[in-house]
Parts: C-alpha cells; sequence; structure tokens
C-alpha cells in the first residue's frame, strides 16, 4: 500500500502496527528522522534497552538472512511490541524481503526497512506498494508540514508555548532534526521565564546554534579530519553564514590560540 500526501504525514505522526513498512527517499537524514519518530511510537523509547529493538544494514542481512527472520520471529524477555529495522536497502535485497514479510505471524515483531531514492519501477517499492498489508511511504526533500513542526515542538517539551508565525517559517527553513536542536535550545534558554516565546529569543538561539555549528568545523579542521568539512560549511551558508564570517570565525579561533599559548595575560 502506498502512501502520500496527507495520508502519508498523518501516519507518520501517529502510527499504526503493520507487518512491515518501507521508507525511502532523500535527504537520508529525513528518512532516519521519520524513522526514530515512527519508531518510539510504535514501542516506545525503552526498546532498545529492554532488547526489544533489532537493527540490521542491507549488508549483513545479504551474509545472514536468518538475522532478520529469527529476529522477527524471537520471543522477548521483556513485555512488550518489538521491531526490527533493516536499514540501506536496494532492490538487490528485494526476494529476501519478500520471504520475511511471507513468513510474518501475528505476534511477531513489526519490520521497517529504509532506503535512499529508489525510482517508480523498484522492485523493493512495487514489494511494498502491491501488498495490502504492506507500507510504502516516500521522504522527499521538501519543507516539514505545520503538522510536523507541531508535533516536533511538542515533543520537544515547548507543547505550552504560543506556537508563532516565526517560529513555524524557522522550522520550514531547515530539516526537522536541526529543527529538532534549535528547539532544545529554546526550551533551556525559557527556563525560568514565563514570558511569551519572542522574535528575539527565536534569534538568540539559532545564533547559539550557528555557533555550535562553527565550533564542528573548527573541530573538523583541528582534528584534520576533513572527508566532511563540505557538508558542514553547507550547512552554515544555507542558514546565511557567508564565507568570509566563516574565515573571520575560524582565523579568530586560531589567534587566540596562538594568543593563549604565547602571551596567556592578553586574554584576561
Amino acid at each position: 500500500m502506498k502512501l502520500t500526501g496527507q495520508d502519508a504525514i498523518k501516519y507518520c505522526l501517529n502510527p499504526t502496527p503493520v507487518p512491515a513498512l518501507l521508507l525511502h527517499g532523500e535527504p537520508n537524514t529525513k528518512v532516519k528522522y521519520k524513522y526514530q519518530y515512527i519508531k518510539t511510537k510504535l514501542v516506545g523509547s525503552s526498546a532498545n534497552d529492554e532488547m526489544r529493538l533489532t537493527e540490521i544494514t542491507a549488508t549483513e542481512l545479504r551474509k545472514n538472512k536468518s538475522l532478520a527472520i529469527d529476529a522477527i520471529k524471537a520471543i522477548g524477555f521483556f513485555p512488550g511490541p518489538r521491531l526490527v529495522l533493516i536499514e540501506n536497502c536496494t532492490d538487490g535485497v528485494t526476494s529476501l524481503i519478500e520471504e520475511i514479510i511471507s513468513s510474518y505471524k501475528e505476534g511477531d515483531a513489526f519490520l521497517i526497512v529504509t532506503a535512499n531514492f529508489l525510482p517508480t519501477r523498484s522492485k523493493l517499492r512495487k514489494l511494498f506498494e502491491n501488498n495490502k498489508s504492506t507500507m510504502s511511504i516516500g521522504v522527499y526533500p521538501e519543507p516539514p508540514t505545520v503538522q510536523e513542526i507541531n508535533s516536533t515542538i511538542k515533543t520537544a517539551g515547548l507543547g505550552d508555548i504560543e506556537i508563532s508565525k516565526d517560529l513555524v517559517q524557522l522550522g520550514q527553513s531547515m530539516e526537522l532534526n536541526e529543527f529538532k536542536q534549535v528547539l532544545e535550545k529554546i526550551f533551556l534558554y525559557k527556563i525560568n521565564d514565563n514570558s511569551p516565546l519572542s522574535y528575539e529569543d527565536i534569534s538568540e538561539c539559532v545564533e547559539i546554534s550557528l555557533e555550535t555549528e562553527l565550533e564542528e568545523v573548527i573541530d573538523t579542521i583541528c582534528s584534520g579530519n576533513t572527508n566532511y568539512l563540505g557538508s558542514l560549511l553547507k550547512k552554515l551558508t544555507a542558514k546565511g553564514q557567508n564565507p568570509t564570517s566563516i574565515c573571520i570565525g575560524v582565523v579568530r579561533h586560531f589567534r587566540n590560540l596562538h594568543i593563549l599559548a604565547s602571551q596567556p595575560s592578553k586574554l584576561e
């Protein structure tokens, strides 16, 4: 069964148990975020600690298909629903996934399969979309909906605040996972402050978030691991930071380190 539009949004916000669910699309971070949200709703936040959650990669499945079947059929030590994730799948594992789905019986663990972008002719997509007992949801690089933003705000502990247009616009300008991180900073920023959330409050917390990401760039440069430097720089520029300001921030950091090493009194 293929879910699109409002049906897909409603299911992701309030999922119901199904034998198998496929989440596919891009960016990968958005697919992971939806999986994390659905997982928490279906089996709770303690599923991993209670051994009710098994996460397997497609590579591991190819080597040993019994890993997934055994996990789905296993009887846990703790009461409650169980979940099995098979991530980073492609059409190459379609027959293995089909075998797992066909073996499903009531009481087995739920199965969630994640994949990157899959074309409409994908065998894996057709397997889920043509089966009435399974679901397929495409994830696309589009701004979050107001419903998704409101739900993210509530789960971040900000359910009592008035949801302003500024906060919604902020949520629509970034990925939900990044928006959640900013909301966590807003939550800490507004502790013991009962005044309405203002534009200034939001701007201050966004600046804190940008500073944190600039620190990540600096840490990456210092470690010499520049493989992820490009993606970090793209995030900063997408949020309004220009190359000049980024360079100034990095140079300031190393200048301060030099002053601290040579003449620490100048930092007093």
